[in-house]
């Protein structure tokens, strides 16, 4: 399950990179970390930019190949994988992993946004001492929060969804992931708490993670089957109203 840790290392592997650069430019010049960090310059910014571009154009096809194998291992039940090789060599699902990538980040800033403005005004509203509009901020906020996590606990199923519907484009797939986790968000939370808390107390994450991958695609492949099972039956209950109908009209009203 080497797969499941492939795209953790590659993002841990950037970001040792952007430390690495500014740990670079702090050596050869005079400045100290804390004015890097509030007065960040145009070469600063432009650093921190395209490393954060990489790092989501590197994880993105990573984070798709793990799960087509997780899919095909849970949903499909193959004996034979399709290897991570020839799913890294196809353009059409590379691109089409990046635009998700992309677009779930946008998704999830525009979430986190709202609590991010509150939070600025309740800070201006302690130091106004107006201490009443600070704490309705401060709720405010922490309500803008969680559903800023609602919506980042949504995303996670994009790259499942991309490779269970490979005809569907990034955006449509965006979209549908709102829809498809609908009603299933509180069972997707209980499995992140249940992995979590080991690896924060017992257990290290590096065998943790791919246990909880794996019961993350298995609710994934429970949640396809319902919705499988449901579209069937409606389809089924529409035949047979039809079936009912042509029946109606085909009887004749016989006159007295």
């Amino acid at each position: 399950m080497l797969i499941c840790l492939l795209p953790v290392t590659v993002g841990l592997l950037f970001n040792f990179m952007e430390t690495s650069v500014f740990s670079m430019i702090l050596y050869f010049s005079d400045r100290k970390p804390v004015e890097i960090i509030r007065d960040r310059g145009l070469l600063i910014s432009a650093i921190s930019v395209t490393i954060l571009l990489m790092k989501w154009i590197f994880t993105a096809p990573l984070k798709y190949a793990r799960a087509v194998r997780l899919n095909e291992i849970c949903c499909e039940s193959r004996k034979i994988y399709t290897p991570v090789s020839v799913i890294l060599t196809n353009s059409k699902a590379v691109g089409r992993s990046i635009s998700s990538e992309i677009l779930t980040k946008i998704v999830s800033l525009l979430a986190i946004s709202p609590a991010v403005v509150t939070v600025i005004l309740a800070v201006r509203s302690f130091s106004d001492e107006n201490l009443s509009g600070c704490i309705h901020l401060l709720a405010l906020s922490f309500l803008l929060i969680l559903f800023w996590l609602s919506v980042k606990l949504t995303m996670t199923c994009v790259p499942f969804l991309l490779a269970r519907d490979r005809s569907k484009n990034a955006l449509s797939t965006v979209f549908r992931a709102f829809r498809f986790t609908k009603g299933r968000k509180s069972l997707l939370l209980r499995l992140v708490i249940f992995y979590t808390l080991p690896s924060v107390f017992l257990l290290p994450l590096l065998w943790t993670f791919p246990e909880f991958m794996s019961a993350y695609a298995l609710s994934m492949s429970i949640f396809f089957r319902q919705d499988e099972y449901r579209k069937s039956d409606s389809v089924a209950e529409y035949k047979k109203y039809k079936k009912i109908e042509m029946i109606k009209n085909s009887i004749r009203p016989v006159a007295k």
